[in-house]
């Protein structure tokens, strides 16, 4: 099988124009002044939805003292399970949908 090298050599010369284009146009980008500025403006919902984020983010939705309670009782195996109390959750919860 034999390989072309004539295709690479184009290939080398297309990379090499195509980076002479691209350093020529940033020197033009770098060298011409900025005349516009832009603008950017939060509305009032956002500015209330980014309170409430920061609210959340604070309290934390995760009872720390019941867990740890719940994982002392399971380690000293006192930890009673009430199936009745669960079966009734989860009809409640089935009959909400």
């Amino acid at each position: 099988m034999a390989i072309n090298t004539n295709d690479v050599s184009n290939t080398q010369k297309v990379i090499a124009v195509k980076g002479k284009n691209l350093s020529t146009n940033r020197s033009k980008a770098l060298s011409s002044p900025v005349t516009s500025t832009d603008r950017v403006t939060i509305t009032e919902t956002a500015s209330s939805l980014k309170h409430v984020l920061e609210s959340i983010s604070e309290h934390s939705a995760i009872d720390r003292k019941r867990v740890e309670h719940i994982k002392r009782a399971l380690d000293e195996g006192s930890y009673r399970i009430d199936s009745l109390k669960i079966a009734q959750k989860l009809i409640s919860f089935e009959e909400e949908l």
